[in-house]
């Protein structure tokens, strides 16, 4: 590799995208080889994807790599002084070429309404890459929401290269857990496999920083030199639930129904999709009194049968209430609601039970009726299916259930341990 790529190091993962950009970098640095077979420097690059996952760190790092002058525009100005900072980022690059604009959180740049595709601050960006052309000047862009601009900003011949930044895999994960690591002299070796494990897949690098850094104040708090496994659940459960752990208890039959309701949720995912379950507690946060179920998500595309059984997950809760105490789960709203959202779209998006369902298309009663008919059948099905695992399954909910009331916060270590002792597979 050529020595001013290794600015690229900086990032962990994002492999395929950091070989999209560097021969731009080259470009930059040479572009007489480039001109000579009639090479034209492309506008820019925009980044797209949502918060926390390096967009900005990975249009530093090309910034560095191209080691060419560059002016940085973002919105800390009011609308008229920043149209007129961002035409003066264009001119001064164009004086300074070969010279790079940095536009940081393009989403951001207008900000009247919540379509704001046509506002003149795009209309100014649109005009700064048109008259910049030719001129060897790169343009990099990030943005949140790409909804948010306009296709005709979007195009090929403005942003010729579009790069979606979402999360890293495992083993991605892996090595920037332990970079961030490497940072905190006093951290005694804790297997960043088994932390991985424990934070579960579709987190960002910003949320996986913090995470590991909270465990290190709590560490540095309390006067020890050693982080435990216990440090990081507790930074762990901090971001999962927002808050704190409260000093409030409740009564054992309260903890009772919430192990089951929350080991309902447990046994009916790793049966329908084994190994996704990544973390379940009973306890007690402000912003949570009713504990939680986490599962892995490595941000791919799901299938239709995998999707049902996220909805038949959400109403294990409630199913497996209902078998135990033999009275309705009156702890299931958002439960339902996440439940009904998704067989919602996969019903209006996706067609998945027929067009004619499709209530965006056709709005007379008749449809409508239809549609709320699909709903409350599917749901049924769902909460049905729920309730046979559990039945079938007995013995795994009692062990979840009876492991949470012992421990209060369970891994999916400590779940598989389980399902191995019960030959679960």
């Amino acid at each position: 590799m050529k020595d001013f790529l290794k600015a690229f190091d900086k990032v962990i993962g994002y492999d395929d995208e950091k070989r999209k950009l560097m021969p731009i970098c080259d470009m930059m640095r040479n572009f007489d080889k480039y001109k000579k077979l009639g090479v034209v420097m492309p506008s820019g690059a925009l980044l797209q994807g949502e918060p926390g996952f390096g967009k900005t760190l990975l249009a530093k790092c090309f910034i560095e790599a191209c080691g060419v002058p560059y002016f940085l525009c973002r919105k800390d100005k009011p609308d008229g002084a920043f149209i007129d900072h961002m035409k003066k980022c264009f001119d001064d690059a164009v004086a300074a070429a070969p010279a790079i604009v940095f536009l940081d959180d393009m989403d951001k740049f207008a900000n009247e309404d919540e379509d704001h595709r046509n506002a003149e601050e795009y209309v100014a960006v649109q005009s700064c890459i048109d008259n910049v052309k030719g001129k060897n000047v790169f343009v990099i862009a990030t943005t949140n929401e790409l909804d948010k601009l306009p296709e005709s900003l979007l195009r090929a011949g403005r942003f010729d290269i579009n790069l979606i930044i979402q999360g890293l895999d495992k083993e991605e994960q892996i090595q920037l857990i332990k970079h961030f690591l490497k940072s905190k002299s006093f951290l005694e070796e804790i297997p960043p496999e088994q932390i991985q494990n424990i934070i579960g897949g579709w987190v960002s690098c910003a949320e996986l920083e913090k995470i590991i850094n909270d465990a290190a104040i709590k560490v540095a708090f309390e006067n020890r030199t050693t982080v435990n496994r216990e440090d990081i659940i507790f930074a762990c459960l901090n971001h999962h639930f927002g808050g704190a752990a409260t000093a409030r208890t409740c009564s054992e039959e309260r903890r009772r129904r919430m192990a089951y309701h929350e080991a309902g949720h447990v046994v009916v995912r790793e049966v329908l999709d084994p190994n996704v379950v990544n973390l379940v507690s009973i306890k007690s946060y402000k912003s949570s009194s009713d504990g939680i179920t986490c599962y892995f998500n490595d941000g791919e595309a799901k299938t239709f049968e995998s999707i049902i059984n996220q909805v038949c997950g959400a109403l294990g809760g409630k199913a497996s209430t209902e078998i135990v105490f033999k009275e309705i789960d009156t702890g299931t709203w958002s439960d339902l609601n996440m439940a009904k959202n998704t067989i919602e779209k996969l019903r209006d998006r996706n067609a998945a039970f027929g067009f004619e369902y499709q209530t965006e298309w056709h709005t007379s009663e008749s449809t409508r009726k239809k549609a709320e008919d699909i709903l409350s059948t599917e749901m049924n099905k769902c909460y049905d299916k729920a309730k046979a695992v559990i039945m079938e399954h007995r013995d795994f909910l009692d062990a979840v259930a009876e492991a949470l009331l012992e421990k209060e916060t369970l891994f999916s270590t400590d779940i598989g341990e389980i399902k191995q002792r019960l030959n679960l597979h």
